[in-house]
């Protein structure tokens, strides 16, 4: 299985090329030059939000974690400010959200997660979230949905500065320049925070006000990206990411010391050659990704290192049938090696490798787009099952648009679920399931004046749930539950004007039911209990008032009631949150001012996210953006 992997690696590697078709459908070409064509967002199903940091200059400070809390209703589990954060989507696992860059799911091979709180918006121009099952297009692990990074360059050299509460400071330097023959940008950040802020401490008596001790955090980043064309319909496009972090552990509220500390480091490059033909696309690319951990814990004497690395490889082919019918081909090969503690001292290895197809065909003068996907996983532990997609979108009327889809879902152990020592169970088997969902679509949402909707019904199952359970001396993972999730998303967007006034409006709202279904395990989990951590409500209101230069927003959000145990016997109360920020933008000739001030947790609303992990009280940041030489048009253009 191995030197199979290995040799369909070499064989991507030599061959490789990409392509673009002038015939092919008009909306989705400026979408596959981004990166491919799987990442479409002008025909997908799904609902999807777009968080931009280059249209909203101020957003470019938060991390990804922050982003989504702020502007979805995603829920995402945070153990503090500048601490793991990862994301729980329509029910889902931390393990269940794919993270896209340069068309790699970058899930790490060792646990399935990422850490959100560690992405930073000043490297992206964005972000979207698309929520619902992927994985014939992304593989194992997409489940819950897809959170895609985006990387647009603005000629000119801006320089991005923030500090606040807590003696939070941010800084951000970044440069591009687009040419007939090449498009580059290069992305450098750090922050950096003492995260002392007070809380109530609900765990002492008398509940008295503490400063956070052991908090302090500071992680930086660098983001390259270089496209270049070759000829006439080829290109090469080379990618790299590095990222590094170093955060005290804090206690949790019920002890009072602590003096662990994390070290996080990871570095992440890409290569894609692509060839374009008129009827034709083939497109190649390859990934080395190297990530590490390393944490210590004196009072505890825990000194763990671990590393993983990880090569891939895919090779896409996609063939145009006309302007109607798009068949796309795809392989992909993948090795990971992964070094830790927990496997004995011993290095660990996962093989993987994968053959998809798509169709696409667009009937009835354009009106109706049916989509069909298949994908087939191999694994050297566990094989993933065959697995279908189906989706139908039917604009009914210029304003009304309907979309079905169904698909199969599955998601392969990890290097930790198999092999950690002691409590790893190489016995285990794949998660697998399937995912249906029906929305629609009322209005245009770019429009200047009038409403935007989008809402819709979703439903899960997934079989063999891993989960990880106590047994006699430790805990070990297990395929007990069979897990059912469903539930209703909407969205309300407005944009009116009235005068020199601007008005902006943006309502979500999420329930979501989330609960096992069958379990191997009934003294631990018990049927039609709400998963730990899963609130079944979530909101989030956004008013947004523009004036000449300026721009007041006031952003609510709620989070429900979550459970703490598997009997739904103790719990979290929900909580509401409520944020307000001010910018002013004005121009010079040399370029472009940004300013901007917030205020968090307005009320000074006492909270926790999880359990006995406090959150801060009223706090507040300062920043301006400033852009030099502005950049006339943006990359994702073809030059």
């Amino acid at each position: 299985m191995r030197r199979l992997i290995l040799g369909l690696s070499f064989l991507l590697c030599k061959s490789g090329i990409q392509a673009q078709s002038d015939t092919m459908r008009r909306a989705e070409l400026h979408i596959v030059e981004v990166s491919d064509l799987r990442s479409s967002e002008a025909h997908s199903p799904l609902l999807q939000t777009t968080i931009s940091t280059t249209e909203r200059k101020s957003r470019a400070g938060f991390s990804l974690a922050e982003l989504l809390q702020r502007h979805s209703t995603a829920f995402i589990r945070q153990y503090g400010p500048g601490m793991l954060a990862s994301p729980g989507l329509r029910g889902t696992g931390a393990a269940h959200t794919a993270l896209v860059w340069n068309g790699f799911n970058l899930q790490s091979s060792m646990n399935g997660q990422l850490d959100l709180s560690l992405i930073s918006g000043m490297l992206y121009s964005g972000f979207t979230l698309s929520e619902g099952a992927s994985n014939t297009r992304w593989g194992s692990g997409a489940i819950g949905g897809v959170i895609a990074l985006q990387n647009e360059v603005e000629s000119g050299l801006q320089l991005h500065l923030e500090g606040g509460s807590f003696q939070y400071r941010n800084l951000g330097l970044s440069a591009g320049f687009v040419t007939k023959k090449s498009r580059f940008s290069i992305g450098l950040q750090h922050a950096a925070s003492q995260n002392d802020f007070r809380f109530r401490n609900t765990a002492v008596a008398g509940f008295p006000l503490q400063s956070q001790s052991n908090a302090r955090w500071q992680n930086g980043g660098l983001q390259m990206q270089w496209q270049i064309k070759l000829a006439k319909g080829q290109s090469v496009e080379l990618a790299f990411w590095l990222q590094e972090a170093h955060r005290h552990i804090p206690p949790i509220m019920s002890i009072p010391l602590a003096v662990a500390h994390q070290f996080d480091n990871a570095l992440r490059s890409a290569a894609t050659w692509r060839i374009q033909r008129n009827k034709w696309h083939l497109n190649v690319r390859t990934g080395y990704f190297r990530e590490s951990i390393t944490f210590n814990d004196s009072l505890s004497h825990i000194h763990s290192g671990n590393t993983a690395h990880t090569g891939n490889t895919e090779v896409e082919y996609i063939r145009f049938f006309g302007n109607r019918h798009t068949l796309q081909l795809g392989a992909f090969g993948g090795y990971s090696t992964a070094f830790s503690p927990g496997y004995n001292h011993q290095w660990a290895t996962q093989q993987r490798m994968a053959l998809f197809a798509l169709w696409k065909s667009w009937l009835k003068l354009d009106r109706v787009n049916v989509q069909a996907g298949l994908r087939k996983e191999w694994a050297n532990v566990a094989d993933g099952p065959l697995t279908p997609s189906a989706a139908i979108q039917w604009q009914v009327k210029k304003n009304l648009q309907i979309n079905t889809q169904f698909s199969g879902t599955y998601r392969i152990p990890t290097l930790n679920d198999l092999y950690w020592m002691p409590g790893g169970n190489i016995n285990l088997q794949p998660e697998h399931g399937w995912s249906a969902e029906a929305n629609v679509r009322l209005g245009n949402k770019p429009a200047k004046n009038g409403l935007y909707f989008d809402g819709g019904l979703f439903q899960n199952r997934i079989q063999n749930w891993i989960v990880w359970v106590p047994s006699s001396l430790f805990w070990t993972p297990h395929n007990v539950h069979t897990v059912e999730s469903r539930g209703l998303q909407s969205r309300l967007h407005s944009h009116f004007t009235l005068g020199k006034l601007e008005f902006v409006t943006s309502h979500g709202l999420q329930w979501v039911n989330a609960s096992p279904v069958k379990t191997s395990n009934p003294d631990v989990f018990q049927t039609g209990r709400q998963l730990l951590y899963m609130p079944r409500h979530t909101q989030m209101h956004t008013l947004g008032l523009h004036y000449r230069k300026w721009v007041f927003e006031w952003l609510v959000q709620y989070t429900g009631l979550r459970y703490t145990s598997t009997d739904n016997s103790s719990s979290l109360p929900g909580f509401w949150l409520v944020n307000f920020q001010v910018d002013y933008s004005f121009s010079k000739k040399w370029g472009n001012v940004h300013c901007f001030g917030r205020v968090n947790n307005l009320l000074g609303a006492e909270y926790q996210v999880l359990s006995w992990r406090p959150m801060p009280l009223q706090n507040a940041q300062l920043g301006i953006r400033i852009q030099f030489k502005p950049s006339e048009s943006k990359i994702n253009k073809q030059s």
